[in-house]
């Protein structure tokens, strides 16, 4: 460890596979051996200072995963969880919807998304999200603010639109800005959402609806009609 960490702050490698196994790192290999030296320097720039085992497995790990991923793309996978949150160092990755994620990576045989960066990633789970939230599940939260999704697409932004629609007397209102979706508790009503996705992309358009009462849970639930 004291070899690795005190090239980590020079920037002057030699530590190969050899020496990080030796240190208790696993998953380093001549191919990923570049990226590694270079996780493990901008982490300890980071930290400024010494790197734990556990810390620089992390960081090793998160670039195994991230190359599993990326030659995953455009094929049938078995992408988990698990992975996918190694990847990103994150835990936005939800197994219900696991099956939805690898669909997200299969699809990018026709080019709606590529892997170029962890962001990529974090973008497409995010995207995977929100839609399974609004099209696959039922959602009750007595928070208006928690019900914001993400909704930037890895390649176009564009791709994912909504339409709202309602009593406007109601009281409740809900928003779409900078890629979020904003709900506003009034006195209570419901408000219609139609979510519309590109020709193509991952998903189908669903309409649902939004219950917001004066007080307690606001329900979002799928394929609803709500009478003007």
């Amino acid at each position: 460890m004291t070899q690795i960490n005190s090239e980590a702050q020079s920037g002057n490698w030699t530590a190969d596979e050899g020496v990080f196994l030796a240190a208790g790192v696993t998953g380093v290999t001549r191919s990923n051996l570049l990226d590694v030296r270079d996780a493990i320097g901008n982490a300890f720039t980071a930290k400024n200072g010494a790197l734990t085992v556990n810390e620089i497995q992390e960081r090793v790990n998160a670039i195994v995963s991230f190359n599993e991923i990326a030659i995953a793309v455009g094929q049938p996978n078995t992408i988990t969880v698990d992975i996918l949150n190694k990847a990103t160092g994150l835990t936005t990755a939800l197994i219900q919807n696991e099956e939805a994620y690898r669909k997200a990576i299969e699809s990018g045989a026709s080019g709606m998304w590529s892997v170029y960066e962890v962001q990529d990633i974090v973008d497409m789970i995010n995207v995977v999200n929100a839609v399974q939230l609004m099209t696959d599940n039922s959602v009750t939260t007595p928070d208006a603010d928690a019900i914001k999704p993400v909704l930037q697409t890895p390649v176009n932004s564009n791709g994912v639109t909504f339409t709202f629609a309602g009593n406007t007397n109601n009281g409740a209102s809900a928003s779409f800005t900078d890629s979020e979706l904003t709900i506003t508790r009034g006195p209570g009503g419901v408000l219609s959402i139609t979510v519309s996705v590109e020709a193509g992309f991952y998903w189908e358009p669903v309409e649902y609806e939004v219950v917001v009462p004066e007080s307690g849970a606001i329900s979002i639930s799928k394929d609803t009609k709500v009478a003007g």
